[in-house]
């Protein structure tokens, strides 16, 4: 594993794109196959937080769903599961369903690759990108929020359990009507701490001035180059694949 500490954000942040990129255009299973292995040498090598594929075991109940639209809707394929005149399960049907889910897992494994990495260094690295400051500061609200909105669920959560409340126990119904109740007083929560977020950078002149300086530029190594060459010869290759196949 690389000292990821050492690397431009930059670098990571061109793996990235090359990966997901190739995601979306990839249609092949054979293409996908050895792309998960790519993200996945990847991520390993740059220090990629593989918590995410722990979080991704809810999605398992959804792929099997997914396998069942694309089948009935798809229209396509061998016939593998017929309920009279419907094809429940059809090969077409589980070759998208699992081109689908491939696609996913690419995305998650490549943006892992970020979780480690500090955002003002990453709005730093958008920055010396020439992205304006508008736009990498909506970046990082975005890596910033979802956390916050993380943390007003648990707490929620962990309110109705002091109340007694056993949400394993619950039907479906009395979940969602749980989850329903829940979701105003957290969007409220949210909702304030974005108002709180604007009065601040309102108090402290944002966007006063076009032109903003740091106080700390980021410099890339031969290593990061080395990276990012990769990263862009790696992904006209696939590109090259993609039309061939």
């Amino acid at each position: 594993m690389l000292t990821t500490a050492i690397l431009d954000p930059r670098a990571k942040l061109s793996v990235v794109f090359a990966l997901t990129s190739l995601a979306l255009l990839i249609h092949d299973l054979r293409l996908f196959a050895g792309l998960v292995l790519v993200t996945a040498g990847s991520s390993f090598l740059l220090g990629g937080d593989w918590r995410v594929l722990y979080r991704m075991r809810r999605l398992v109940g959804l792929f099997f769903a997914l396998v069942v639209i694309q089948s009935v809707f798809g229209g396509h394929g061998e016939p593998l599961l017929q309920i009279g005149s419907i094809s429940v399960l059809t090969t077409g049907g589980v070759q998208r369903a699992v081109a689908l889910a491939l696609r996913i897992l690419v995305i998650v494994l490549a943006s892992s690759i970020l979780l480690r990495e500090s955002s003002r260094r990453l709005i730093q690295a958008l920055i010396q990108w020439r992205v304006p400051y508008e736009i990498a500061f909506m970046v990082h609200l975005a890596i910033r929020f979802l956390p916050l909105l993380q943390e007003e669920m648990q707490d929620a959560f962990v309110a109705l359990q002091l109340r007694g409340v056993d949400l394993q126990a619950l039907g479906w119904r009395q979940k969602f009507q749980v989850y329903s109740f829940l979701f105003m007083p957290v969007l409220a929560g949210v909702i304030g701490k974005a108002r709180e977020l604007s009065l601040a950078m309102e108090m402290k002149a944002f966007r006063a001035v076009p032109q903003r300086t740091s106080h700390f530029r980021l410099e890339l190594q031969p290593l990061d180059y080395g990276i990012m060459l990769a990263s862009l010869g790696f992904f006209l290759l696939g590109t090259v694949l993609v039309f061939k196949i």
